[in-house]
């Protein structure tokens, strides 16, 4: 992009699983080496590119075909339901992200039940996935993360990060696994460190104290209602002209 078409402000939602060296999409395998290999290269970066985009779109048509909608006409018609979101699920079912950046559930998402601690202590020690046991932060997450700031500070892009808040009954479970406690301790202290370090600012919310929220905000155990994401856009709203003047003060020292 030239310097013009970039973001001037850039709002990121950071999950603590980017960063754990367990999450599998972080497991350097075979796989994952070669690929990162072919991104460094900027021939090849463009094919694998065009393959991505390719293979994303077969896949989400693929699944419409199997649920039997018809999408072809979604191809040439100019519907109206084009103008309610982004992407197939917004036109289908008036569901995931509007135009104006919120965010629409599906019907089919229903509250989950509030868990004791110890149902949740249970459910951490099966989840190999997004929750998996770690003890420290993933490097080559965090040379990424580095990167992306650095991009961003030398094109005078502000980053704004924000840790989202987790439900408060799998909030208090994440606090007292010892391993879970352990690892996401240090994802709230070095993710923010690390951004100050580019000048970029970073809002912690990982507490849902820390926005008055209770499990009523909440449809499942990490994925706020839309009352939990108005409270976090108004705070950075508000302090959006001090942030800025702030980070790009300091990126010119």
């Amino acid at each position: 992009l030239k310097t013009e078409e970039l973001p001037k402000v850039i709002v990121w939602g950071i999950d603590p699983w980017m960063f754990n060296p367990n999450y599998p999409p972080n497991l350097q395998s075979f796989r994952q080496q070669f690929w990162d290999g072919i991104n460094r290269n900027a021939v090849l970066r463009g094919f694998y590119g065009f393959y991505q985009l390719v293979e994303g779109r077969w896949k989400a048509y693929d699944l419409l075909v199997k649920e039997k909608k018809n999408w072809l006409r979604f191809l040439f018609e100019n519907d109206a339901r084009a103008a309610a979101g982004i992407g197939l699920n917004a036109k289908f079912f008036y569901t995931g992200f509007a135009v104006d950046g919120s965010f629409v559930y599906p019907p089919t998402q229903q509250d989950d039940a509030v868990k004791s601690t110890a149902q949740w202590q249970e459910y951490l020690l099966n989840d190999h996935y997004r929750f998996a046991a770690a003890d420290r932060l993933d490097e080559v997450a965090l040379q990424k993360l580095g990167g992306f700031l650095q991009y961003c500070h030398e094109r005078e892009i502000v980053v704004i990060g924000v840790l989202l808040p987790f439900r408060p009954d799998f909030f208090q479970a994440l606090a007292e696994d010892a391993q879970s406690a352990s690892f996401f301790k240090k994802f709230r202290q070095e993710v923010p460190q690390a951004m100050h370090r580019f000048y970029a600012h970073c809002y912690d919310y990982s507490s849902p104290g820390s926005l008055g929220l209770t499990a009523g905000d909440f449809i499942d155990n990490n994925h706020m209602k839309p009352a939990g994401f108005d409270k976090i856009c108004r705070t950075i709203e508000n302090d959006l002209d001090k942030v800025m003047i702030t980070t790009l003060s300091l990126s010119k020292k």
